[in-house]
């Protein structure tokens, strides 16, 4: 897989312009009577694993549901280089969209190694004690992205204290996953495709695996992102879900970009498989375009994942 790196404010962004592409061959949309080929549908072919780190203390085994894609848990991966930063006890703020507290709800402080578990106080603060000297590039983030979208803000010797993260409410659409059929929740609507893989191990119940969204407002999505270009953010979820063929995804324009301008969705990536790039990067998923009438942005391509979306103006 071919990349080009672009060195951003927090660091590198490893961009993927055929990422999409590379995705929907490793799907494969051959009918079932070809070798291999995984149909259409939602028959799964039984639960598969795969490590994660979204437990309380540390990395472990994750469970996913196939569809009977061929392709669909097996993205590529692009693991990055190990970064030990010393981390043995850090303070952070959680805050939502409006600048206000989290209070009383599950954050990790999540190397690529090691997670470390804290619920916040009442005014959102929550301190992460290690028993170990350093973490392999952590990242201040939720335990999960079904009340607060899914953001990875990377700890570094050089961060604030607290470390402060702004994390967007998130909406939920109440709507199973079909395929075929359009989900729609805060302005984001995707089209369901014929496969997809949810981490069952977090997500567990039916009314925790419907399609769910939030946003930032501009002015916080620099900080989000670590690069002032992006001007949107949309954390989609259930987070980490493996889209396969990858599935078209209309946005509203809140950022009012140029009608009919081009732009790029980038994502950030938090699984320790590191698919589609290294842990705690971005990574560019596709092109998009704004509607005729500015109030839109839809993909090209399509988004193989559901992750955090960030959108920028194409170079």
């Amino acid at each position: 897989m071919l990349l080009n790196h672009a060195l951003s404010r927090s660091g590198l962004l490893f961009s993927v312009a055929t990422l999409a592409l590379v995705v929907a061959a490793g799907c494969g949309d051959s009918d079932s009577d070809s070798p291999g080929g995984g149909g259409g549908g939602t028959g799964t072919t039984g639960p598969t694993t795969s490590s994660g780190n979204s437990t309380n203390t540390g990395s472990s085994a994750s469970s996913t549901t196939g569809t009977g894609v061929p392709g669909c848990d097996d993205p590529a991966t692009d693991p990055g280089a190990v970064n030990d930063v010393p981390a043995t006890t850090v303070q952070a703020s959680a805050r939502d969209e409006n600048d206000t507290g989290i209070a009383n709800t599950p954050f990790q402080l999540c190397g690529f190694d090691l997670c470390l578990p804290g619920d916040t106080s009442a005014i959102g603060s929550v301190t992460f004690s290690n028993s170990q000297p350093a973490l392999d590039r952590p990242v201040f983030k939720p335990a999960d992205s079904l009340t607060f979208g899914k953001i990875g803000y990377p700890y570094t010797q050089q961060s604030p204290s607290p470390l402060i993260g702004h994390f967007p409410s998130m909406t939920d659409s109440g709507t199973e996953m079909v395929p075929g059929q359009t989900v729609s929740a805060a302005g984001a609507s995707l089209v369901v495709p014929a496969g997809y893989s949810i981490d069952t191990l977090i997500y567990d119940e039916p009314d925790k695996q419907t399609f769910r969204a939030g946003t930032l407002p501009t002015d916080l999505v620099g900080d989000a992102t670590g690069d002032p270009a992006f001007v949107m953010l949309y954390a989609l979820g259930p987070f980490d879900t493996i889209l396969c063929p990858p599935a078209a995804l209309t946005l509203d324009n809140y950022a009012d970009l140029p009608a009919d301008s081009q732009v790029e969705l980038w994502a950030q990536v938090l699984n320790v498989e590191e698919f589609f790039a290294g842990y705690g990067e971005w990574v560019k998923l596709d092109d998009g375009v704004v509607s005729s009438d500015g109030a839109t942005i839809s993909t090209v391509n399509g988004i193989p994942a559901l992750l955090t979306i960030a959108i920028k103006p194409a170079e």
